[in-house]
């Protein structure tokens, strides 16, 4: 207990399993990675379907070299932190994977990249397999660069209202609309690359909680599919 009151404290932290990972995420230029990697696990456990079956962190960037181990527990502290609704910490995430048998797995990559750092989480579960990419801009600027095989922006906080569409004339318009209809204000709007399905990914950040039977109502208009609401602190 005392070494998670040092931890908090930010003073070394000795004598514990993972301790290594309550140090490194002491130091200022891992900090903003910690969050990034805590809030693309949850944003992936608030979209996937089915059963987590593994989760793989990959790392890019001479910054990210000594953190492969944080990095994966603080996706797992998003992930399963999300999913069980508990209080999951560096030490518990990753012990509560292994009580369950999922397979837990990060590398460093040394391949080319368009961004300086680069951390990339996929997780598998029992029904799909989903990707997350994310980097840090500037001092804290913590930033979604990929979303499953498509290409976009955006800050991964608050309130996000996320679909797929078809890309065409008058869908963004719609789902806009009946957004407007229910009063809630649309604070900026990301729009992915199309994929060869013609499919992009919208991100819109929104003021306030998406009502259940609105998320339904934007499900059925045409062309439009897999809609959430997802809640990043």
């Amino acid at each position: 207990a005392q070494s998670m009151v040092n931890a908090f404290a930010e003073e070394p932290v000795v004598g514990v399993v993972n301790a290594p990972n309550l140090t490194l995420a002491q130091m200022p230029e891992l900090k903003p990675w910690v969050m990034l990697a805590e809030r693309l696990g949850s944003l992936c456990a608030q979209v996937l379907e089915g059963q987590v079956r593994s989760v793989s962190v990959e790392l890019t960037g001479s910054v990210l070299a000594p953190s492969e181990s944080l990095c994966s527990a603080s996706c797992l502290v998003g992930i399963f932190g999300t999913v069980t609704g508990e209080q999951l910490n560096l030490i518990s995430a990753p012990a509560f994977a292994r009580e369950r048998e999922i397979n837990v797995s990060h590398a460093f990559s040394t391949e080319p990249c368009a961004y300086s750092a680069l951390l990339k989480l996929t997780v598998e579960t029992t029904k799909a397999t989903h990707v997350l990419s994310g980097s840090v801009f500037g001092p804290r600027q913590v930033r979604v660069v990929q979303f499953d095989e498509h290409h976009l922006e955006f800050d991964p906080s608050g309130y996000l209202f996320i679909y797929k569409s078809i890309d065409k004339p008058g869908v963004l318009s719609r789902v806009s609309g009946l957004l407007g209809e229910e009063d809630i204000n649309i604070g900026s709007a990301v729009t992915s690359t199309c994929n060869s399905n013609k499919e992009v990914v919208n991100v819109f950040a929104v003021g306030k909680k998406v009502e259940a039977a609105t998320l339904k109502r934007a499900a059925a208009l045409p062309d439009v599919a897999n809609v959430r609401l997802v809640h990043l602190f």
